[in-house]
């Protein structure tokens, strides 16, 4: 699944119609190009967890917003 939400996320066409909202995200991501402002990368990063989230449980949101915490836990 993490290889088609990247695939639709790099390339920009949609697979299924959940994908939706990646391209919501991608275009995003496009608009805001490459920052070294760390406010603006943790909230970019907060956005792609969230677009993930409900994309791997099949919802598809309208507005972008970051997580408030994080998603994906790294083990110790």
């Amino acid at each position: 699944q993490l290889a088609q939400f990247c695939r639709v996320l790099s390339t920009g066409m949609l697979e299924t119609t959940c994908d939706a909202t990646i391209i919501k995200l991608r275009d995003q991501l496009m608009a805001t190009g490459s920052t070294r402002n760390r406010t603006i990368q943790k909230e970019l990063y907060g956005k792609v967890e969230r677009v993930l989230t409900h994309w791997l449980n099949g919802e598809t949101r309208s507005v972008l917003r970051p997580v408030t915490s994080e998603q994906f836990m790294l083990p110790e």
